[in-house]
């Protein structure tokens, strides 16, 4: 039962990709994120004026 949980551990990695880790390159890809698409609307109002 100990050996079907080590190859489960490369596994959620895999899917760390996807989701936001705990590490600091996750906050700072969801920082990112929300920058882009915050400053996206905003901008493309100003130019338009």
């Amino acid at each position: 039962m100990r050996t079907t949980s080590r190859p489960s551990a490369p596994r959620y990695r895999e899917r760390s990709v996807f989701f936001p880790p705990p590490s600091l390159h996750g906050h700072v890809l969801w920082l990112l994120l929300f920058l882009f698409l915050f400053f996206f609307p905003p901008q493309n109002g100003k130019e338009h004026c």
